[in-house]
């Protein structure tokens, strides 16, 4: 990629049509090509974290997508395309083991709800309804949340969160709205890990890690994912996963 397109030197509406592609060299393809390899060339010792190996890691085909949406979110980490929204929902609620707690709004999207509470009715998880536009009460659900599980700021395990509290601003279809930055700094505060659905505002009109980063007065992490879903109707439906917090760029199975 050229340095323009590499580095946000626009303005986000430019950069949502002009990044990610090739460099503006004589005779480059305007556009990245499609590359239908299912395999690559690797070494003797094949490093799972930077190798592509197979394409199910990688592929040059939607990099340029994923480097475009994580730098729009704002992420310190790359972002991760995945076939659709639901998707993306799954890879990130699955991070949750045996026993944890997950916060939902009472009206978010409803695969996600129906998600969640598919896992509750298996026994795997347990199911927090709040209402999302009611700040208090969502925050003393995540104080009793973490008073239940013992989370903690100092012990809060990212890969493995024992509370996730799920966020949606505004929410699908109810558009209620979420006071982000005082949910986001309670969270922080108690050692909760959030994730943000952004498909309504995305990140042309709102940046969830920007709304936490602000509040941060200290170097530690925050746990913080910001996921959208872009279109959702229709003829295409692609899911997105960002992040701040450190891991591995590299999707699982």
């Amino acid at each position: 990629m050229s340095a323009d397109n590499h580095d946000m030197n626009y303005s986000a509406e430019t950069f949502v049509v002009s990044g990610g592609r090739p460099a503006h060299e004589h005779d480059a393809p305007v556009n990245p090509p499609i590359v239908l390899s299912s395999t690559y060339r690797g070494v003797d010792a094949v490093n799972i974290e930077q190798d592509r190996v197979y394409a199910r890691f990688s592929n040059p085909t939607w990099e340029g997508m994923e480097e475009v949406v994580a730098k729009l979110e704002n992420a310190t980490q790359p972002g991760l395309l995945f076939p659709s929204g639901m998707a993306a929902v799954a890879a990130v609620i699955d991070l949750v083991p045996v026993g944890s707690i997950v916060l939902i709004p009472k009206h978010a999207y409803m695969a996600s709800v129906t998600l969640c509470k598919d896992l509750e009715r298996r026994g795997i998880i347990e199911l927090v309804r709040v209402d999302i536009e009611d700040t208090e009460s969502v925050i003393a659900a995540m104080e009793d949340a973490a008073s239940r599980t013992g989370v903690t700021p100092e012990n809060v395990n990212y890969s493995a969160p024992k509370v996730l509290a799920w966020l949606e601003s505004p929410t699908n279809p109810m558009l209620e709205v979420a006071d982000l930055p005082a949910l986001l700094s309670a969270a922080r505060r108690l050692g909760i890990v959030t994730a943000v659905d952004n498909t309504f505002a995305t990140p042309i009109l709102q940046r969830p890690l920007d709304l936490g980063h602000h509040q941060r007065r200290n170097p530690r992490p925050r746990g913080g994912m910001a996921w959208s879903a872009r279109p959702a109707h229709p003829g295409a439906a692609r899911g997105t996963c960002c992040a701040e917090r450190a891991g591995s760029r590299r999707a699982s199975e």
